[in-house]
């Protein structure tokens, strides 16, 4: 994950927690030395099944294109966002 200060690739991970579905990371960027968190979220295998099925069908859409020479459009669009939010968690 990049710095959201600096966009630098050289974080590294300071502390962990873990509660049943989701993991919260502390992270320090080593170049600018700014600390930010993380959350990963488990999600139930059907909560992610109609996007993987979005995203397979995409795929395919672009290969089928890319084989005939057409110009492909991207329609399917990630649905998390990338800058990460301070957990609400009475831990921090």
């Amino acid at each position: 994950m990049n710095c959201p200060k600096c966009s630098s690739s050289n974080c590294g991970v300071i502390d962990t927690f873990q509660s049943e579905l989701e993991t919260y990371r502390i992270k320090k960027c080593k170049d600018c030395g700014f600390k930010f968190y993380t959350e990963e979220k488990v999600k139930p295998a059907e909560d992610v099944q109609p996007i993987f099925a979005r995203w397979t069908k995409e795929r395919l859409r672009k290969m089928r294109a890319k084989k005939k020479g057409v110009e492909y459009e991207q329609e399917f669009k990630s649905e998390t966002s990338s800058v990460p939010r301070k957990p609400t968690s009475p831990l921090f």
